[in-house]
């Protein structure tokens, strides 16, 4: 009976840190994919901190010009 609850035991936490881990994963995915949608959008997000402006070296003061 003990070996069993330990068993148990040892499955609700494997699976809750699973759950935590896909939680994370999905997290990270939604950041991404609102980057994407926001300069699919426009050419500047006007987040300072975006790496994808900063990396298109565009600075704080240009213009959020939608794509034609």
């Amino acid at each position: 009976m003990n070996a069993l609850g330990m068993l148990a035991f040892v499955l609700v936490v494997l699976t809750g840190g699973g759950g935590l881990g896909l939680r994370l994963l999905m997290d990270v995915g939604e950041r991404r994919r609102s980057v994407r949608w926001a300069h699919a959008l426009a050419r500047f997000c006007g987040d300072s901190g975006c790496g994808v402006c900063r990396s298109r070296s565009l600075s704080a003061e240009v213009p959020r010009i939608a794509p034609s």
